[in-house]
């Protein structure tokens, strides 16, 4: 297989300004229906700027699995799905937008199995969790792994096991002091410097933390006519462990695909999925005010926003008592 090539343009940040619109930007996932290996910038505001970011080239085919953006910082960590590579298919690999021309540099050279969930904190640390799907001698033990910041630029980057558990989903606190992540036996909380590990909740997946760092917020599973479905969100205050709100009543869904805050955590966006008439894969992301106002759908059905993540230097303000579209539809014109 070639190397990965990378046709990749600087980010710019949009400043906050006086008034109330969000003004960040979006890094995402274009999912064309056949493969998912193109990395686009827009801004919220203003889809009119949206503009190709970044190209994985190989002879066989590869989708973007997870993306991270390094809150305040030049960084991207991607988990890339390499099919046909086999019995590797999950990569970790970093993308510095400082360099020019940028080029994704693998982290992990197929020595921990599949990786799957991956996330980089604001210093650059990153953390990520492992599948088990193939059979290897010796096989990588499944769990959370970490990569300090002082090892990105070596060409083989030290990998430590932080803790052997069967995790799923895993995300870094905003001071990077502490990781939630999920397991079948729900939500925990992982303190980096203690290796202590707190079980805060037996139900529940896709934890994240709010902007400030207070609360946690997850995806709640519950029975349903004998059926467990996630269609609630719990979210707790992390001074006390406490249930802070539980939001209900969400779109009709079999089972989220997403979850973030809003930047200035006044909101929580979940992703859930459904089909065209014609079969094509379709994405919904909807904001839920977290004073009680009302759900409002940010892009409609859409296959253009798969996966995403903030990029804004500062966290926008949004207005008070209302949810502003995050993000319009790609014009058609948008192409490569």
């Amino acid at each position: 297989m070639k190397s990965l090539l990378s046709c990749l343009c600087l980010i710019f940040f949009i400043p906050l300004t006086g008034n109330t619109r969000i003004t960040s930007e979006i890094i995402y996932v274009m999912d064309t229906g056949i493969r998912s290996s193109e990395l686009w910038i827009t801004r919220i505001n203003n889809t009119d700027t949206t503009h190709l970011l970044l190209k994985l080239e190989s002879d066989d085919p590869i989708d973007i699995m997870h993306l991270s953006v390094q809150r305040n910082g030049p960084l991207i960590a991607i988990s890339v799905h390499e099919r046909g590579i086999s019995p590797f298919e999950h990569e970790g690999y970093l993308i510095d937008t400082t360099e020019v021309p940028a080029k994704p540099r693998k982290l992990t050279h197929n020595r921990v199995e599949d990786v799957y969930d991956i996330d980089i904190s604001p210093n650059g640390d990153i953390v990520f969790v492992n599948s088990l799907i193939h059979e290897r001698d010796p096989l990588p033990k499944k769990g959370i792994y970490f990569i300090s910041h002082r090892e990105l630029k070596k060409a083989s980057p030290k990998i430590t096991l932080l803790k052997e558990v069967n995790a799923t989903n895993v995300a870094w606190s905003p001071d990077g002091k502490q990781m939630a992540y999920d397991t079948a036996e729900g939500v925990f909380l992982f303190d980096i410097k203690t290796e202590k590990t707190l079980h805060i909740s037996k139900v529940g997946s896709m934890p994240v933390f709010s902007p400030d760092g207070k609360k946690l917020a997850f995806s709640s599973v519950r029975l349903h006519s004998f059926v467990k479905i996630a269609d609630e969100i719990r979210i707790i205050s992390l001074h006390n462990l406490r249930t802070w709100l539980t939001l209900k009543e969400l779109q009709e869904h079999s089972w989220f695909l997403g979850l973030k805050w809003s930047p200035n955590g006044k909101s929580i966006i979940y992703q859930i999925t459904g089909r065209d008439n014609r079969g094509l894969t379709l994405y919904c992301n909807i904001a839920v005010p977290l004073n009680g106002g009302v759900p409002k759908k940010l892009d409609g059905m859409s296959n253009s926003y798969y996966l995403y993540d903030w990029s804004s230097r500062a966290y926008s303000v949004e207005p008070e008592n209302r949810v502003t579209t995050v993000w319009g539809k790609l014009k058609s014109e948008n192409t490569k």
